[in-house]
């Protein structure tokens, strides 16, 4: 049996309940424990999304292909006890919603008025392999089929996603990422064994939801501790640019800033909602125009210098942080 464990964040005590269509961002993980001779079904099952997280446990005929929200907890590692087939692996999605609430703003009378003071991490126990040095080398390919230029104009996107991949190993010389060329492979495909890892980290674009920005999908071993395989996909039907000093149409986002984000979670971390989290990357919310998740905060370089430990001679900088 295939088993889904949807963790869904709960509202504040008190306030009402949010759905799908709320202009608002939403963590939901969906965590998929898939036999590998399962191939994944086309549709997830539709999700409530409220804000602080509350587990809830599930069970689907086959793996989500496409959740209608996503990203907060870690997994349970290991199979079921109940599954008595090959081992499995775990499926993780990632997607973040755009919102126009204020939620995202920052405020000078939190704990974290500036970048570097904002200290919130939350890091998976899922990593790369890495060599005997402890360098983790993430190979990834782009494709630009389903980009539409009227929404994403053409050359936008690889600065964007060179950009945001030298900010993280800016901070951590043991992340490497390995620019494979283009590839034709797709967002969150299976492999040809039927498990979530098709063998190629694709970045690249899918036509999502109206309030979906972007979506990133992390496959997990069977231990929950390795990762086999990760895609990331923003949605072709947003308005996307390379924001300067401000955004051209109040309906875009910032593309690099995006890439950032989701790059967090290809790397471990999590979506934090905490009000002090607000000039981090890994801020589970954002605003049309907003370029702050482009640099990370001293919450999000903690996180990854964890994910993957430095150690002598390897250049993890705690200091030189952007502030706003």
């Amino acid at each position: 049996m295939t088993a889904l464990s949807l963790v869904v964040p709960g509202a504040v005590t008190g306030a009402p309940a949010r759905t799908p269509n709320d202009d608002s961002a939403v963590a939901v993980t969906i965590h998929v424990r898939q036999r590998t001779t399962t191939r994944a079904a086309s549709q997830a099952p539709a999700a409530s999304t409220q804000r602080q997280p509350e587990p809830v446990e599930l069970t689907a005929p086959a793996p989500a292909k496409r959740p209608a929200a996503a990203g907060g907890e870690s997994p349970a590692a290991g199979t079921d006890a109940s599954d008595p087939g090959p081992p499995g692996v775990i499926r993780v999605w990632h997607v973040m919603y755009a919102t126009q609430d204020g939620s995202s703003e920052p405020s000078n009378d939190t704990p974290c008025p500036r970048a570097s003071t904002c200290e919130r991490t939350h890091v998976r126990a899922g990593r790369w392999p890495t060599d005997d040095s402890g360098r983790a080398t993430i190979p990834f390919a782009y494709n630009d089929e389903g980009r539409r230029p009227v929404r994403a104009p053409d050359g936008i996107a690889r600065p964007a996603l060179a950009g945001a991949m030298r900010e993280w190993s800016r901070w951590n010389s043991n992340v490497v990422f390995r620019d494979e060329g283009t590839t034709t492979a797709t967002f969150g495909a299976d492999g040809p064994d039927g498990t979530c890892a098709d063998g190629t980290n694709v970045v690249t674009w899918s036509k999502f939801g109206p309030n979906v920005i972007g979506a990133a999908v992390i496959c997990f071993d069977e231990t929950g501790r390795i990762i086999r395989d990760a895609d990331l996909a923003l949605n072709s039907t947003q308005h996307w640019e390379a924001v300067a000093s401000s955004p051209d149409s109040r309906h875009s986002h910032d593309i690099q800033s995006i890439y950032t984000h989701e790059l967090g979670h290809w790397l471990a971390l999590e979506d934090i909602y905490s009000p002090d989290s607000a000039r981090q990357t890994m801020h589970g919310n954002t605003e049309y125009g907003q370029t702050r998740k482009r640099t990370l905060a001293r919450g999000d370089i903690t996180g990854v210098q964890k994910a993957y430990p430095c150690s002598a001679g390897d250049r993890c900088p705690r200091s030189g942080i952007t502030d706003d």
